[in-house]
This record gives structure tokens, sequence and C-alpha cells, in this order.
């Protein structure tokens, strides 16, 4: 039997060097066990950013892999690891393959608590739990999506959240976005297998990074929208319901103006209806992330508003519906 090839990114801060990385990988004699693994370098930007100009390169270096792989892992910062992954599953939806992002989060509770183990200590046993786990999903699942993998849990990435606790399983995410457990062996859920879908890659790398994010709370200062708005390709607003929306309404000529989308975090179902009918788009989806990268992903495909609107109508990578 033909053992499975799993690529493996670093898609990390710029400390870890590509010697480093190798050698790091050297360490863990195991994985060779589960598959044969490449490694492939591709650190953030100066200062250890993620950004889209990277999710867009690690997109395109994946896709010149495509064919020599069964599966791809990649070593992504946890702060941003959300981002990313939502980012990809827009940009090879419908998969062939898994994508799987995994990271180390106990280097940073440590550094916050530091009453136990150090952070190196911590560092190298996630690393290790995660690494291992994302090689063997990588391999041998039959999921062909962008996961993410903290501790034992399988995630719809464009469906996750992070948990505010420290424990190994980082994320959480609603039961569209749970897709198996890791034990012993790996137990895929049901519904995970019915919502995968298989097909032809339709790539489209572009992702827009112009846009403007407004955050709406009682007692919002109108005065800065403009601001934020003025030379934006798009602009993304975070509001609890639908009725926070309301107090933007002297500002409507301003959203006229550009695409303009909805990510409402208590009502996933909105739809604009009155003033906002064809000036703002539900995003419909689950996490902020999602909705954030999904504008990027649309912004580019939309030379006017009724076409980022059809692309936000549309459940493109399983994002859209439910909530947790």
């Amino acid at each position: 039997m033909r053992q499975k090839k799993v690529a493996i990114f670093y898609a990390g801060e710029r400390e870890l060097t590509s010697g480093d990385f190798k050698r790091w990988l050297h360490a863990f004699p195991e994985i060779g066990v589960l598959a044969k693994v490449e490694p492939f370098y591709l650190p953030s930007e100066k200062g250890g950013a993620s950004s889209p100009r990277l999710w867009q390169e690690l997109a395109k270096q994946i896709e010149k892999q495509w064919s020599g792989f069964d599966g791809f892992v990649v070593l992504h910062p946890i702060e941003s690891i959300l981002f990313a992954a939502s980012a990809l599953s827009y940009i090879f939806a419908p998969q062939t393959k898994p994508i799987v992002f995994t990271g180390s989060p106990f280097a940073q509770i440590e550094r916050k608590e530091n009453d136990r183990k150090s952070p190196d200590e911590w560092k190298d046993l996630d690393a290790r739990a995660n690494l291992l786990n994302s090689v063997q999903i990588a391999s041998i699942a039959r999921i062909n999506e962008t996961i993410v993998v903290s501790g034992n849990r399988l995630l719809r990435a464009n469906r996750a959240k992070k948990m505010n606790l420290p424990t190994f399983n980082l994320f959480e995410a609603d039961d569209k976005g749970f897709l198996g457990k890791i034990d012993f062996f790996i137990n895929p859920q049901k519904a995970a297998a019915k919502i995968s879908r298989a097909g032809k890659k339709r790539i489209k790398f572009g992702l827009e990074s112009n846009i403007g994010v407004i955050d709406v709370y009682p007692g919002f200062d109108l005065s800065v929208v403009s601001a934020i708005a003025e030379g934006k390709k798009g602009i993304l607003i975070r509001a609890n319901n639908s009725r926070d929306l309301e107090i933007l309404a002297p500002a409507a000529n301003i959203f006229q103006k550009t695409i303009t989308a909805v990510y409402c975090v208590q009502q996933r179902d909105w739809d604009p209806s009155g003033r906002w009918k064809e000036i703002l788009i539900p995003s419909k989806t689950v996490s902020f992330e999602a909705a954030l990268t999904k504008l990027m992903w649309a912004l580019p495909q939309s030379k006017k508003w009724s076409d980022a609107a059809k692309i936000f109508s549309q459940d493109i990578a399983g994002e859209c519906g439910g909530g947790i």
C-alpha cells in the first residue's frame, strides 16, 4: 500500500528559520509512520503579523504542490489562524483534498499564567500533539475541507470560534462546524461527510484588504464613519443585532458609495429591509473571521454591489447558517 504524502507548511514568525523548521520536524520521527512528509517554509511578513498577502502566497504554494500530495498541513500563529484558514476555505472551495491548520496555543497561555511548566515545555508538548493529529487527518481522513485542529477536535475553519479557556481544545464550533474527534482513531461526524464536497477546483486567489471595519454599539460616535469609510473598497459592520444598525441610519448615504456587508453576532438569518435593502449585505456567517475574509474574497470578483450580494447569498464552503 502506497504511503500517503503530506506537505507541511510553516507560515509563522520569522524567529524560526527554514533550517530550524526542518530540524524541528526531524525531532518527531513518529510522523514518518503516519505519512511521508515534506516541509515548506513560508514565514510571515516583517514583525510576525499574518496578512492577506501571506494567505494568498500560501494558497499559491499549496496550489503549486496540489497534485503531488494527498493532504496539506499549515502551522500558523494561533491569534490569526481563523482568518487565514477561513480565507483558504473560500479560495479552494470546493476542495478535493484536506487542508489542515494548527498552531501552538500554550506558548501564549503560559506566558500569562506562568505557574506550571515553562513556555518551551508547553510549546513542545502542544505542538507535538497538534502536529501529529494534523498529519494523521491530512493523510487518512476523507474530509476534503479546510480544517482547524486544536487538541482532539476537528472543526470547519470558517465556523470555528476561539474559546477563552486554558485548554488544548482552544476552539469550538456548532454542529455544522464540528467535523469529528481524534481519540485513538479519527471519528468523523456523519454530517461532515455529507457536507464535504468534491469537485473541480475553481481557484480565485484574489483578496482585497482595503476594508474598513465598523463596530456598532450603544453610544457609537457617528462622526468616525466617514473617516473609516474614506477610500475603502469595502466595509464590514459588526453589530450585536439588526436593531443596532439604526444607529447608523444618518450615515446611510456613506454606505451607498461602497460595498458594505454586515455581521450580526446574534442574528445569523437577518435580512435587510426598508432603507437598508439595497445598501447592506448580510454576511450569514457564523464567525466574524469568516465574514471579513469572505468580503476580502468577494470584492475582487465584484464589479458592482449586486455581484457581492450574490456571492454572500451563496454557501461557498459551509460557512453559512446556524450558529454557536
